[in-house]
């Protein structure tokens, strides 16, 4: 894909999609690390893991990005759908995960090692 004016709006539309995207992931890890701050043991354990996981997401979108810009090039583009598409109910779980940590957390007091 190429173009003879100086902006090409497809490609201008389809870069700020991915911006959004990496955007998106950057306030979800931000949530998560402020929810992370007040749990403690295995929780604050799996949250580490769940931000883990989703910086990769962000990792992934980013170079993609960098990747689209250089080759001028749908092909990666068409390569982050399907892999937004293979990661989606992943995603999902993982903020089904955080609702589920916050929860507890507003369940009990800090410290607190009764379970719920």
């Amino acid at each position: 894909m190429s173009c003879r004016w100086p902006v090409c709006p497809m490609k201008k539309k389809i870069q700020e999609q991915m911006e959004d995207m990496i955007e998106l992931d950057q306030e979800r890890i931000e949530l998560m690390e402020e929810v992370k701050e007040s749990l403690d043991g295995d929780a604050r354990q799996e949250m580490d893991e769940l931000i883990s996981e989703v910086e990769g997401f962000k990792r992934v979108v980013e170079k993609a990005l960098k990747e689209y810009e250089e080759e001028n090039s749908l092909e990666p583009v068409d390569r982050l759908l399907e892999w937004t598409g293979e990661t989606s109910e992943r995603r999902r779980e993982i903020m089904e995960s955080v609702d589920k940590l916050m929860e507890e957390n507003w369940e009990r007091p800090r410290g607190d090692p009764t379970p719920p």
